[in-house]
């Protein structure tokens, strides 16, 4: 499974069925065909995500290109797992930019790891603290805060 951005350019094969909701949109389906450099035709699924909120970079579909077989994996499945894909690389993403886990002076791997430990657990406690903040303060308070920073 990968994302389909502007680059992959696919060809419709089959008309987009509607296939449920999971958390973040509805989930569509649809075969297509991409043309390899080689000459080869792939047959896959597309899997279009429609979110009920934008992604950061203004997305309102996510598309996802896959050779799974239907009977392996469901169009709702492969969504519900990019979904969390997306939000381990984010994790991963924040604990890399605001903790500087990844620390380029520890030429020694035990360090590195004991470092990225370090700020692997220091990014659980401030997301834990992160989700609490709407039940000690308010949600409407906590939103109000966060973007005034």
């Amino acid at each position: 499974m990968i994302r389909q951005h502007a680059n992959l350019i696919t060809r419709p094969f089959g008309a987009l069925i509607s296939c449920g909701r999971i958390e973040i949109g509805e989930v569509f389906e649809q075969d297509v065909r991409m043309e390899m450099e080689d000459g080869r035709t792939l047959a896959l699924r597309r899997i279009t995500i429609r979110l009920d909120q934008a992604t950061r970079d203004g997305d309102m579909e996510l598309h996802l290109l896959t050779n799974l077989p239907k009977e392996m994996a469901s169009a709702i499945e492969i969504a519900d797992l990019y979904r969390k894909r997306w939000s381990i690389e984010t994790a991963f993403q924040q604990l890399a930019l605001w903790l500087n886990a990844e620390l380029a002076p520890l030429g020694y791997p035990k360090a590195a790891l004991f470092g990225f430990c370090v700020g692997l657990l220091s990014y659980n406690l401030l997301a834990t603290v992160v989700a609490s903040l709407p039940a000690v303060h308010g949600e409407k308070k906590v939103d109000e805060e966060s973007r005034d920073t």
